[in-house]
């Protein structure tokens, strides 16, 4: 699950990269090598994870859930990673959400449809708030629930509930607030 996780966030710098030459199209027109550079780089970092999970099979079913097997090789590494990789990720995307609110709101102020406008752009940031905190609070909750529960069948079914919920969570809060 967690090589998913590194996959992620190859693909959010790709997105990243490839949102940034859609902007600025004359990026590409002047360094063509840079960009094939990038390219292959994301590719091979994702290709790399990838095998790297397939190969060393460091995952084991441990109850309800996927844990970490740490006699194998990179277990102990891919751990680490996860934290380290997963939260600029999340972070990141939040600050892309919140980066286009302002311009947003910084570039339509003199439009007349302004107001209809900006109930659509809050609510795409409440999204991404509700979103990126409760992401952020299961992570944690998740990493540590060793260390601060009493790890009964309960608990573990409720933090894997709150994992099912979370996939279920972007598309009711999109019916939810655009109606």
């Amino acid at each position: 699950m967690n090589q998913i996780n590194f996959l992620d966030f190859g693909q959010v710098i790709c997105h990243v990269l490839s949102g940034i030459f859609i902007i600025f199209p004359q990026i590409q027109q002047r360094v063509p090598a840079l960009v094939r550079v990038v390219m292959v780089i994301g590719w091979l970092y994702t290709i790399g994870v990838w095998l790297w999970g397939c190969i060393t099979q460091n995952f084991y079913l441990a109850g309800v859930g996927w844990s970490y097997d740490l006699s194998k090789m990179g277990a102990e590494t891919l751990s680490a990673l996860e934290w380290y990789l997963c939260f600029p990720s999340l972070g990141l995307t939040y600050i892309a959400y919140l980066a286009i609110v302002i311009h947003v709101e910084m570039t339509k102020r003199d439009m007349a449809t302004r107001t209809n406008r900006r109930g659509q752009e809050f609510k795409i940031f409440l999204q991404a708030t509700i979103l990126f905190c409760y992401m952020s609070t299961l992570i944690i909750l998740w990493h540590n629930a060793v260390d601060w529960f009493h790890m009964t069948k309960m608990t573990i079914a409720i933090l894997n509930s709150a994992w099912i919920f979370f996939s279920y969570l972007n598309p009711l809060l999109l019916v939810a607030m655009n109606p």
